[in-house]
């Protein structure tokens, strides 16, 4: 630039730090400019390793609210939604630390809503004891698919059993 006389390191970190500033909810991005000052070396290196810790940090707590927030919907029984926020975020977070942390909650979240359907199934099945056949059928049409297929598949399965039993 004329009339600039700072170094390219400088002038990156300067523009890292504007950056953050103007966009102060795209931590990611930020953390990546302050990467490629980092790769460039020297005293502005240290500068920009120091900004990059903090965004880390925040980081960690964003991934964190994810993981807790897919949990609350998994809870709730808004197993689709928790997937998709867990999907969001591991886009958002690919290739970050700590984004690991969403695909072991997403597996959490898989293990529950198996176990929800598994309880259909064993209400069903109770129902299919005492001979009550529509029971069983409105037990497990009440079932909200999840886009979870191992615990889709497992209602659809008993489903189309007890209606061959009819």
């Amino acid at each position: 630039r004329d009339g600039d006389h700072r170094s390219p390191e400088e002038r990156a970190f300067v523009h890292a730090a504007e950056y953050q500033k103007k966009h102060p909810n795209d931590v990611v991005g930020a953390l990546e400019l302050y990467r490629d000052v980092i790769d460039r070396g020297g005293t502005w290196a240290e500068r920009a390793e120091s900004e990059a810790r903090g965004l880390r940090s925040v980081i960690g707590h964003q991934i964190a609210g994810v993981s807790s927030r897919a949990s609350g919907l998994a809870t709730a029984g808004e197993y689709r939604e928790a997937m998709k926020a867990l999907s969001d975020g591991a886009t958002r977070f690919d290739g970050l630390p700590g984004v690991e942390a969403l695909a072991v909650e997403q597996l959490q979240v898989e293990k529950s809503a198996v176990a929800a359907a598994i309880s259909l199934v064993e209400g069903a099945r109770t129902a299919l004891k005492r001979k009550a056949i529509p029971d069983a059928i409105e037990g497990l049409e009440a079932y909200t698919m999840t886009g979870i297929q191992a615990a889709d598949g497992l209602i659809d399965r008993e489903l189309l059993r007890v209606k061959s039993l009819k």
